[in-house]
């Protein structure tokens, strides 16, 4: 995890011409970074996932990707089968490995489309460039989409032989409109990355034993917080305190026990949407006070829950990020769940 400040922020028009928003600018931001443990587009947007639900069940923020609150970019390699390594570490014959990195991703969808492209196109590109005993002239004949050859660098290992050929890294960008990526820029060296001292932050000198004791202190607090909640995982733990926090706002018997069903049955995307559609119809209706007078959201709220049992169960079951679309703070997208039907819309 590293903090860093927003720089601000491009949007490429289809006219060709690229706009530069500067609003953002100096806004904080945290970087998650992982090992590159992801073989797939799918384990990519299960790593995603599971990052987005840490987030919100430790109230770090709701990580909405649709208001951009959350960004994924991805790096994509491809490595060569071990034995076709080794026999060309036997040769003497470095392999070209091509990497490159898909930036600003905002939907799980383009997660997974932007790194299934990037395997389609890194592995062609590697069959290219080992198809031929000339590095060079290979990596010469494979040009990106801007028509200019990658660069070339090389690994070495402890014993400084060449033991692999590197396309440098390039920046690209996903196209939802084509399902493919394009290039935005090539990667630059680690020069242009190089980090200088914040004068109005004092220096804080960190030693392996301070980071020893945080580490036992963050697995205790987690396994403390595990063993609490629902199933002992932090999404079942976000949906209790969900709970507990609607019962303030005309939650009914009958509801919650509907809850429960939506839970069992539809998993805890079910439970959150429920949860995050009756805080929306409870903002709509008014405060608490005027809940309880009328009584309103009550009813509507049991039979909002009959709604989406009847339904959302199937759908839910089917396309659970539609869980993740509704959250308390959309007032208003919701008129009003009229006795024994279904919301407006």
């Amino acid at each position: 995890v590293q903090l860093e400040m927003d720089s601000g922020k491009t949007t490429h028009g289809k006219d060709g011409k690229t706009h530069v928003n500067l609003n953002r600018a100096g806004m904080p931001l945290v970087e998650v970074v992982t090992a590159p443990d992801a073989t797939s587009g799918k384990e990519a947007v299960g790593v995603a996932k599971a990052i987005m639900r840490a987030l919100r069940a430790t109230s770090s923020g709701d990580a909405d990707m649709s208001k951009g609150r959350m960004r994924v970019d991805v790096n994509v390699a491809v490595w060569p089968p071990r034995e076709q390594w080794l026999k060309a570490r036997r040769e003497g014959r470095p392999m070209s490995l091509p990497i490159a990195e898909v930036k600003n991703l905002n939907s799980f969808r383009a997660i997974r489309r932007a790194v299934e492209c990037e395997q389609a196109r890194l592995t062609m590109a590697w069959e290219q460039l080992n198809a031929t005993d000339s590095q060079e002239e290979s990596a010469c004949d494979h040009a990106s989409d801007s028509g200019h050859p990658p660069a070339i660098s090389s690994v070495f290992d402890v014993e400084g032989d060449e033991v692999a050929v590197v396309l440098d890294k390039e920046t690209r960008r996903f196209n939802p409109g084509t399902n493919s990526t394009e290039r935005s820029r090539r990667k630059d060296t680690a020069l242009d990355y190089r980090f200088h001292p914040e004068p109005d932050v004092v220096p804080r000198l960190v030693s392996p034993s301070d980071v020893m004791k945080w580490r036992m202190e963050s697995a205790a607090r987690i396994e403390a917080h595990n063993a609490q909640s629902l199933g002992g995982s932090v999404e079942a733990a976000a949906i209790k305190r969900l709970l507990i926090r609607q019962h303030a706002r005309g939650l009914t018997p009958l509801s919650e026990a509907m809850l429960g069903r939506l839970q069992d049955e539809g998993g805890a995307a079910g439970a959150r949407f429920f949860l995050a559609l009756h805080g929306a119809f409870a903002a709509l209706c008014g405060g608490p006070d005027e809940e309880r007078a009328a009584g309103s959201v009550g009813h509507g709220c049991d039979d909002l829950a009959l709604w989406m049992l009847s339904t959302l169960k199937g759908v839910l079951r089917r396309v659970p990020e539609i869980a993740d679309k509704v959250s308390e703070g959309t007032d208003g997208e919701f008129a009003h769940v009229p006795p024994g039907g279904c919301p407006d819309r």
